[in-house]
């Protein structure tokens, strides 16, 4: 009874384990970069054209902000690594950037300028101001999971897109962008089912092993003690019989 309560105990401790990685922590599904610049091998924005503002250097494009200009943009396509995702949980952004605290408006307004995420070229979050630049260069990055509101429509579309928004300032503010990195963060599917990682399983067959090795080293001790008898037995008929003949 006691070997079979084990073994009982062993696989609900398992199962609770095995659903419980139904809701294991989200894994690193992508990694995405843009590398702005006019040289081989670097790429320019989006919004790099017609109506731009923005100069192209060798390894950076200088973003400007002024009346008339077309506001800077950029997208990362993650749609190649969508197969067998189950859900995306978040996104970090990271930019490396300088010069974006180093100009004043004619009236002493400070240069300022924000991260705004966004769906599309023309779709773009509502929460401004949230995702400023700390200080006059990077990289520095920001984290969106599904608080934000547009974090549904990127999913969708499977595209994220960003936007640099000047917030304070006037006049003509610029700063120069080096380059642009997206980590898409999300939990993977495998036959219907989320795919549990190795640790979890791991620690499933673990607890599985330590619940029964226990009965198992008992039934090993009460082995040893009967064989340990029945020598015993054996040795004293041997001597009986001696002392007879």
């Amino acid at each position: 009874m006691t070997k079979m309560k084990s073994v009982a105990t062993a696989a609900f401790v398992a199962a609770g384990l095995l659903a419980g990685a139904a809701q294991a922590a989200p894994t690193l599904l992508g990694t995405f970069d843009r590398n702005y610049g006019n040289i081989d091998g670097q790429i320019n924005p989006m919004s790099q054209g017609a109506g731009s503002c923005d100069v192209m250097g060798a390894n950076a494009v200088t973003v400007r902000s002024a009346e008339n200009c077309q506001r800077f943009h950029d997208a990362f396509n993650f749609g190649s690594i969508m197969g067998g995702v189950s859900a995306i949980t978040s996104f970090v952004l990271t930019i490396d950037f300088s010069g974006a605290r180093g100009e004043t408006a004619w009236w002493g307004g400070q240069e300022a300028w924000t991260v705004r995420p966004a769906a599309s070229p023309v779709v773009g979050s509502a929460q401004t101001g949230t995702f400023a630049l700390m200080g006059a260069s990077g990289p520095q990055s920001w984290t969106f999971d599904s608080t934000l509101d547009v974090f549904n429509q990127i999913v969708a579309t499977n595209s994220f897109t960003y936007w640099m928004a000047r917030q304070g300032g006037g006049g003509v503010m610029s700063f120069d962008l080096n380059s642009a990195r997206l980590e898409v963060f999300g939990t993977m599917q495998q036959g219907g089912g989320t795919v549990s990682s190795p640790g979890t399983l791991a620690l499933a067959g673990l607890a599985i092993f330590g619940l029964l090795v226990p009965g198992a080293r008992q039934h090993v001790l009460v082995k040893h003690r009967k064989d340990r008898n029945e020598a015993l037995g054996k040795l004293a008929q041997t001597y009986q019989a001696r002392l007879n003949s």
